[in-house]
């Protein structure tokens, strides 16, 4: 663990991934040290943008109510 290094909400981070920042929201990590590859909405779908899978976690999480 890091001290002052913040992992955003819903992100994923890869086994074995040396974080050495912070972590966007969304964000999926790997490697050494840790990169982001791809981004990921809260319910698990892969998109291809931060805002996409923002998007999509909003209507995720209206569809479950």
């Amino acid at each position: 663990m890091v001290t002052g290094v913040t992992i955003g909400r819903w992100a994923l981070v890869g086994s074995g991934a040396v974080v050495t920042r912070d972590v966007p929201e969304h964000a999926v990590v790997v490697g050494n040290p840790a990169r982001v590859i791809g981004y990921v909405s809260a319910g698990g779908v892969r998109c291809a943008s931060q805002a996409e899978a923002r998007a999509l976690s909003e209507e995720e999480g209206s569809a479950a109510e």
